[in-house]
């Protein structure tokens, strides 16, 4: 695929999408199973900035809130589908597939071609130690089955919990 987007390389990046989407495994021999993932990252939203600034002292200090910050990403990248496990990076080729068909019905095409529905996430932000991340997830499974989150994540015992999720919208 030629694009003009540059690529994530960030492996901590990846380390902990990898981590968060191994909790919802799916069979490895259906790719149909498996979460589909827009190949473009999304813009991290302006709610991002006040959800930072509302986190707990205890949580994020102010000097990392400020590090938080300066990782906001307005431009959108794109994401290396070699470095995602169990990720079905969709890209627009793909998704011209969709189009290809009789049917007009957009949802009922994706479905037949890639099972269930699609997200697209933000580049994740860190704090410095690493301990604390915060991603923007944007999920859709049909004509009024979506939403967008912000999701915060701490790191516990070596692995990655959820903290917290801001809802932005829903249908």
């Amino acid at each position: 695929m030629k694009l003009n987007k540059e690529v994530i390389s960030e492996n901590e990046v990846y380390k902990f999408l990898n981590e968060i989407y191994s909790e919802n495994a799916s069979i490895e021999n259906d790719s149909l199973k498996f979460r589909k993932l827009m190949c473009f990252s999304i813009p991290h939203s302006e709610t991002l900035v006040n959800l930072i600034d509302e986190l707990p002292d205890s949580i994020v200090n102010i000097e990392n809130k400020i590090h938080l910050k300066n990782q906001i990403c307005t431009k959108t990248k794109l994401w290396d589908k070699d470095q995602l496990k169990k990720c079905w990076v969709l890209t627009p080729s793909d998704l011209k597939k969709i189009e290809e068909t009789e049917n007009d019905d957009y949802w009922e095409n994706y479905r037949k071609l890639f099972g269930s529905g699609k997200s697209s996430n933000s580049i994740p932000i860190f704090n410095k130690s690493k301990t604390v991340a915060i991603i923007q997830i944007e999920s859709q499974g049909d004509y009024l089955l979506g939403h967008e989150s912000i999701i915060v994540y701490l790191r516990k015992n070596g692995k990655w919990k959820f903290y917290k999720e801001e809802l932005l919208w829903i249908s």
